[in-house]
Parts: structure tokens; C-alpha cells; sequence
């Protein structure tokens, strides 16, 4: 199986290594995909709220480690991806 190797662009030390997917696994992934994307569009719009704020406070819950894999990724600071973050949920929230 391939693998996505992502250095970090600072340190140049590889940051991650991930399993690629075969076409019949993307197959499957798009194919469920397309199951939700049709769940989601007949669900009521505040139903989808409670989803996006569920989510949100997700990300906001597990920022730092979020955070630091951006870092890593991206070779920015670490306070760089945490205000990245919250913009994410201000946004989420906004829209």
C-alpha cells in the first residue's frame, strides 16, 4: 500500500505518514459520501445546526492537538494554528 508522507517545511523532518487509499476503498468512501450528502440535505436546518456546533466544539475541545499537528504540517507557530482555530468556530457559528 502507498503512503502520503508530509514533512514538516521548517524542519524538514516528516511530520506524518499515512496510509493511501485504493480505488475500490475511494469507491466506498465517495459512495457513502454521496449517502450523507442526501441525508444532510433532507435533514431540517436546525437539525444541521446542532450537527455543525456539535462538531465545532469538537474541534475546540481538541484544539491543542490540532493545533500542533498544524504546526507540525504547516512549519507555522503553534499560536498561529490555535487562532486559526477559533476563526474556524467563529465562522462556523457566524454562518
Amino acid at each position: 500500500m502507498s503512503t502520503l508522507r508530509v514533512d514538516n517545511p521548517y524542519t524538514l523532518e516528516t511530520a506524518v505518514e499515512v496510509p493511501l487509499a485504493d480505488w475500490p476503498e475511494i469507491e466506498r468512501v465517495l459512495a457513502r459520501a454521496q449517502e450523507g450528502a442526501a441525508l444532510i440535505a433532507a435533514m431540517p436546518l436546525s437539525e444541521r445546526k446542532v450537527l455543525v456546533e456539535k462538531a465545532t466544539a469538537a474541534m475546540e475541545a481538541n484544539a491543542d492537538r490540532i493545533a500542533e499537528d498544524i504546526s507540525r504540517m504547516m512549519g507555522k507557530p503553534k499560536s498561529n494554528a490555535l487562532g486559526e482555530l477559533k476563526t474556524m468556530a467563529v465562522r462556523a457559528r457566524k454562518m
